[in-house]
């Protein structure tokens, strides 16, 4: 009895139409609906008309026991990748995502990836996401700036070449640029773009963003000198800037024309010196190694997050919601009167909070490292007030 239930139920799933059981692979993890391919001829067929690729060369190599050299492991797994393509051919279905990390290794290497990237746009894809570990940039197919049925693009470790880096693709919503190169003065205009994630890409000198949808903008730029414009993007909600050399007149000038923005977060700012964050929207605001800040207005009531980690910086003034939950993580002090003065200006600041948590951190040397500990938080709130007296 229990082989013949195991296998009606098995029968039931295999029965359904072919786009409910799609449906129901792509919760699968990657490996798992690969492996679905070895249980049947009509698994074989449902896995290689699946229109999710995803293709991991760590993954490859870790299911793989035979030893191999560096060279080896690349060719065989790109081998692997275009032996699934070729599988695929005779399939009309489009591609909802295609998904490859991969080492690179020579012209043959990047000949495979090129041919991988076509077949990708060939067959319509809608989320395309590559990343290349490699000595040098890789070139990105002629291909990919004509992929007008994109919908979200990822791209690590490529060598971009044109000016607009969306005119060929009409349709993208979702853009993140990874570590790529040949970036240096460029324009993303797009009617239809949401989120934008710019991370360490060399040589980058200015950006302007017209975007007027875009509602979430993620830049990392590792201090390197870049001037970047996006008033234009009135419905802005997030604004992250890792590193930026932004200055206190450019971030109060944006936050002025930003009206919906609700999130914003500034890491490793070292431009920043006094600057005033004045907003009606704003819920969270993280700021954070800003070393060089020197005094900081802030006025945002509606804010209910405040997350800062850095030195003990005065604020000439601190107004926000009631239900404001804050986290302090600040550096030891060295016990001076004129540490604890600063530090009691600025927890009296934070009296209204719902929650406030503050975090000390101290050094130590272990083994010849230096090693930062957390200490314990020091944890209050309006009932913890009342019942200190």
């Amino acid at each position: 009895m229990a082989i013949s239930s195991s296998t009606e139920a098995f029968d039931r799933i295999s029965n359904l139409p072919l786009p409910i059981i799609h449906h129901l692979m792509s919760f699968l993890p990657a490996k798992d609906a690969t492996r679905t391919s070895s249980l049947s001829k009509k698994w074989r067929f449902i896995f290689y008309s699946f229109p999710i690729l995803d293709f991991d060369q760590f993954w490859f190599e870790k299911s793989s026991s035979q030893p191999m050299s560096y060279v080896q492991k690349i060719e065989k797994f790109l081998n692997y990748v275009c032996e699934s393509i070729l599988r695929r051919l005779d399939q009309e279905n489009s591609i909802q995502k295609f998904k490859l990390q991969s080492n690179l290794h020579g012209v043959e290497s990047e000949n495979r990836i090129e041919m991988s990237i076509n077949y990708a746009v060939e067959r319509n894809v809608q989320e395309l996401d590559i990343c290349i570990t490699q000595s040098k940039y890789f070139t990105v197919p002629q291909s990919l700036y004509n992929a007008r049925s994109i919908v979200a693009l990822k791209l690590t470790g490529f060598e971009l070449n044109l000016p607009d880096l969306l005119s060929g693709c009409p349709l993208i919503e979702h853009l993140s640029l990874l570590c790529c190169d040949g970036l240096k003065n460029i324009k993303v205009s797009s009617k239809k773009l949401k989120t934008l994630e710019l991370v360490c890409c060399q040589g980058l000198v200015f950006l302007e963003i017209e975007a007027i949808n875009l509602q979430s903008f993620l830049y990392n730029g590792e201090l390197k000198p870049c001037e970047i414009n996006l008033t234009a993007c009135r419905f802005l909600k997030s604004l992250s800037m890792f590193h930026a050399r932004i200055t206190d007149n450019w971030l109060e000038d944006h936050i002025s024309k930003l009206l919906l923005l609700e999130n914003l977060e500034l890491e490793g700012c070292i431009m920043l010196r006094k600057f005033n964050v004045f907003h009606q929207q704003l819920r969270k605001f993280h700021p954070g190694a800003c070393e060089r800040a020197l005094e900081v207005h802030i006025d945002t009531p509606m804010l209910v997050s405040y997350m800062y980690h850095g030195n003990v910086t005065y604020f000439g003034s601190f107004d926000s919601s009631s239900m404001l939950k804050a986290t302090l993580t600040l550096p030891q002090g060295d016990g001076t009167n004129e540490w604890f003065l600063k530090l009691w200006i600025l927890l009296k600041l934070f009296g209204h909070c719902k929650v406030l948590k503050v975090v000390c951190n101290s050094y130590e040397f272990q083994y010849g490292k230096r090693v930062m500990k957390e200490k314990d938080p020091l944890c209050s709130s309006a009932a913890c007030r009342k019942d200190a007296g």
